[in-house]
């Protein structure tokens, strides 16, 4: 992270980290307007699907600080009194969320209601957690600024205001989004003028959201010093039609991981350990090497025609469940994990744990509520 002289930019990571985040941040605006037609080749389908596949990396990482930061598993223990019960909870989420899948992957409970609430949460958990870590993160830019700036007393009114309207916004834009995913009513109970409705009520509410969350940027202090309005500016896409666009997905969660990997990172660097990259690295090419032994087990042991046009990981029944189960499974956790190693709202995650994201891993424990 940045040191606290007057006149650098007010920023979150190191300058590295910085800009990468923000550049892959910006990449998903490529593709508005773009003749999503081009997608229709088999081969294009596959290098999405893989470049998804590939993004699971970023989930291990939450399972990674727990195991590696001392400082993250004193928080814990002080919180909860014995660390054992948060990850009595996470297993219980990840058998939960395997036994989900299973039953719906296999059909083995009827009913539309079940389907429908499976696939709404699928597809709304993801990017209500990915909405919620940008919000974090842009809160975190507040943080750097009362450490890198005096700020008068208006200047503190000014920003405790906007961050207020900040709130306001990124529930609006949540409720949004949570709305925009009941559109898939309309594929399990057949069309209907109510589901239309629902759609524009959720695609209205998100815009208003994440506009507004956009525009609080410029009412805080010394903004253009700051990256944070860059930073916000990213969020429009989150409103856009091309959300659903497989390739627009696989860049989203190309962001949210490098998001996450330059959190990591900054934490390794602050609590002095310097492996990030290494375990990052090895994890990404052990994805690539499972990727390869599936492609051989389709080419050899399937004997298929041409494996790279398809869009699922295999076409292997049994191997398409087990992937989806471990990979759904390990998600639900990892977001479990996160939404408590990041509590800042209770003090000894702020003693703890915020000192890593601050400035040279020093910052004021009465910084509060993040």
């Amino acid at each position: 992270m940045m040191g606290t002289a007057k006149g650098q930019r007010i920023q979150i990571f190191s300058p590295k980290w910085e800009r990468v985040v923000l550049i892959v941040g910006l990449l998903p605006f490529a593709f508005v307007g773009w003749d999503t037609g081009w997608l229709n080749d088999p081969w294009k389908l596959r290098l999405v699907a893989d470049l998804i596949f590939l993004n699971v990396v970023h989930n291990v990482f939450s399972f990674y600080i727990i195991w590696r930061s001392d400082e993250v598993r004193d928080a814990i223990r002080e919180n909860y009194g014995k660390s054992w019960r948060l990850h009595f909870i996470g297993g219980a989420i990840f058998l939960a969320s395997l036994g989900a899948y299973t039953l719906y992957y296999y059909k083995l409970i009827e009913g539309p209601l079940f389907y429908f609430s499976v696939i709404v949460g699928l597809q709304f958990l993801p990017i209500q957690h990915a909405m919620s870590q940008q919000y974090g993160l842009s809160r975190l830019y507040d943080h750097q600024l009362t450490i890198q700036r005096s700020l008068s007393e208006g200047d503190r009114t000014r920003m405790s205001k906007a961050a207020r309207w900040e709130v306001v916004f990124h529930r609006l834009a949540l409720a949004g989004m949570g709305l925009r995913c009941l559109w898939v009513g309309d594929q399990i109970y057949g069309p209907g003028p109510h589901w239309a409705w629902i759609g524009l009520a959720g695609r209205t509410l998100l815009a208003v959201g994440v506009l507004g969350v956009v525009a609080t940027c410029f009412l805080r202090p010394l903004w253009r010093e700051s990256n944070k309005w860059v930073f916000n500016l990213r969020r429009v896409w989150e409103f856009l039609p091309t959300y659903f666009n497989p390739t627009f997905i696989a860049l989203q969660r190309l962001n949210h991981g490098l998001e996450y990997l330059a959190v990591t990172a900054t934490i390794e660097r602050n609590a002095r350990r310097r492996n990030t990259v290494v375990v990052a690295a090895s994890i990404f090419l052990g994805l690539v090497a499972a990727r390869v032994v599936l492609y051989i087990h389709q080419i050899v042991i399937r004997t298929e025609a041409n494996p790279f046009d398809s869009w699922t990981i295999s076409s292997d029944p049994k191997l398409i469940a087990f992937l989806g189960a471990s990979s759904i499974a390990l998600t639900l956790t990892h977001y479990y994990y996160d939404s408590q190693i990041y509590r800042f709202s209770k003090q000894a995650f702020r003693e703890k744990v915020l000192p890593l994201l601050a400035p040279n891993g020093k910052a004021d424990p009465s910084e509060s509520k993040l």
